[in-house]
């Protein structure tokens, strides 16, 4: 079998395997509006480099660092940054777009890039200070699983319920059993807004210059062109047997081959392998590093003392920045956080704004964030008590949280955690305005928080006992009164246990509903 052959063969195993991974993860995220598709969130992080790398912080176990980051990290050092062509689905997403576009735009041939070499040192410097400060609204807005979850379930998820909602329409609900009205999920000017430009973004950089994101801006991109210097298998090209066509460097999607040189760096090149297929000459073949002369070996510039310099003055200057621009960030009155988030500071310094929990959330309440938690957290999830409760047993975005900035819980966790806290205006009360019994609040709470107390006129108010609170939102959301709820539950910057609740069989009175 020769190159070109075995170069085509190699394409192809690389689009199956792309598009087992972005199949399945797409399908992760909107399983849950669909009953048909089975539900499988749990495995998406374990196999994304972001994700998995902020699982090792302490409070989470060893076993998702080895089942995760360690995994891609020797697979890298096999093979190159397949991760990135193979596994991202953001990468992936990227070479579906450049596929289409230049289609559409009758554009064939990529271009030489330079190395961007220095700004990947940069990227990668900031993206540490970033997540050992906390400060992760930088690293998110440019995290590959996190934008593609973003795009995903902003644009493509809403796209698929309206397209099942015509069709329930159009054929009527029940003719078949996968055919229902599906409610859309919750959706937020912010979320919206990174997403669509995300999307547009990427869309014209990879029409126009390929992986230019992953060789730039991308932060495990970043990581992945360092290990992939030490990969054992790699494309080489063999300035003997080169016919001089220039080939190889027009549908390289990298723009990693200086032609003129003979050269292939390999560390932006994501053995797609388009050049193996391209070459007419045999020139350009899959070796090892340990067969390769060393006057034919991929480039591989050193990290110099300027752009050491360089990456450390960069360091230092967000160092030194960022804790003033958390502090001006936050904002004092916090949203509900969902559940598992425990503290403020470690959810917001985990969390990366992929909105799997958003996507996951059985009662649709989980929501991306507009300025709630201060620009630090736009698009981070939050409850929103106005659509729904936050079910009593139910523990899905802790168990699918990749970040482990939710904490797994188990049901009997979760039913004593205190995710918010309380208030009550006797003012904004239909009990006080309109003089009439009312006890929703108290029959709806699954823990016997509020309790109805004697008022005046035989009439009863709730009164509320913190301790045995859980902050569902139970009373909240079944609350009647308008235009404000009496009944509001406000966000906490610690989540912490409740007391079990002293339940007994004496039922609210008044519940009028």
């Amino acid at each position: 079998m020769n190159i070109k052959t075995t170069g085509k063969l190699l394409i192809w195993l690389r689009i199956i395997i792309a598009a087992v991974f972005i199949g399945s993860i797409t399908l992760g995220f909107i399983s849950r509006d669909f009953e048909f598709i089975p539900h499988h969130p749990r495995l998406l992080g374990s196999i994304q480099l972001g994700p998995a790398l902020l699982r090792t912080f302490p409070g989470s176990p060893l076993y998702t660092f080895i089942a995760g980051a360690l995994a891609i990290i020797i697979l890298t050092l096999l093979f190159g940054r397949v991760f990135c062509s193979m596994i991202c689905p953001f990468g992936i997403l990227q070479d579906i777009i450049s596929f289409i576009g230049r289609k559409i735009f009758r554009k064939k041939k990529f271009k030489p890039l330079p190395s961007f070499k220095r700004i990947r040192i940069v990227v990668l410097g900031g993206t540490v200070i970033c997540v050992i400060t906390g400060f992760l609204f930088p690293v998110y807005l440019l995290e590959p699983f996190a934008n593609f979850g973003r795009i995903v379930t902003a644009l493509f998820v809403p796209t698929v319920i309206f397209l099942n909602n015509l069709a329930v329409s159009m054929i009527g609900a029940g003719k078949y059993i996968w055919l229902a009205p599906i409610p859309y999920p919750p959706l937020t000017f912010s979320a919206f807004a990174i997403a669509t430009t995300a999307l547009l973004l990427i869309s014209i950089a990879t029409i126009l210059y390929g992986r230019i994101f992953c060789n730039t801006l991308c932060p495990v991109g970043a990581l992945l062109s360092f290990i992939s210097r030490y990969s054992l298998f790699r494309i080489s090209i063999s300035t003997k047997g080169c016919g001089g066509c220039s080939l190889c460097s027009t549908v390289c999607k990298s723009g990693c081959i200086d032609f003129n040189k003979r050269q292939l760096d390999n560390e932006r090149c994501v053995m797609c392998f388009n050049c193996l297929s391209a070459c007419n000459f045999g020139a350009i073949k899959l070796t090892t590093v340990f067969n390769q002369p060393h006057s034919e070996h991929s480039e591989q510039p050193d990290i110099s003392r300027r752009n050491f310099l360089i990456a450390a003055g960069a360091t230092a200057a967000v160092t030194a920045v960022t804790p003033a621009v958390m502090s001006m960030m936050k904002k004092k009155n916090l949203p509900v956080m969902p559940p598992g988030a425990y503290d403020l500071d470690r959810f917001q310094g985990r969390c990366i704004s992929c909105h799997l929990c958003v996507s996951s959330c059985p009662s649709k309440i989980i929501k991306p964030a507009n300025l709630e938690y201060g620009l630090a957290g736009i698009a981070q999830p939050l409850l929103d008590f106005s659509r729904g409760i936050c079910e009593f047993d139910c523990t899905t975005c802790s168990n699918v949280c990749p970040t482990g900035a939710l904490t797994p819980l188990k049901r009997e966790q979760k039913k004593l955690l205190q995710i918010g806290r309380v208030e009550y205006s006797i003012k904004h009360c239909v009990v006080y305005t309109n003089q009439t019994p009312c006890g929703a609040c108290a029959e709806r709470c699954p823990t016997g928080a509020v309790i109805m107390k004697d008022w005046k006129d035989g009439l009863t108010i709730p009164v509320i006992d913190a301790s045995t609170c859980i902050g569902c939102g139970s009373c909240e959301n079944i609350c009647p009164a308008k235009p404000r709820k009496a009944i509001i539950v406000k966000g906490v910057e610690e989540q912490l246990q409740a007391e079990k609740p002293k339940l007994n069989d004496t039922p609210p009175p008044g519940f009028p509903f």
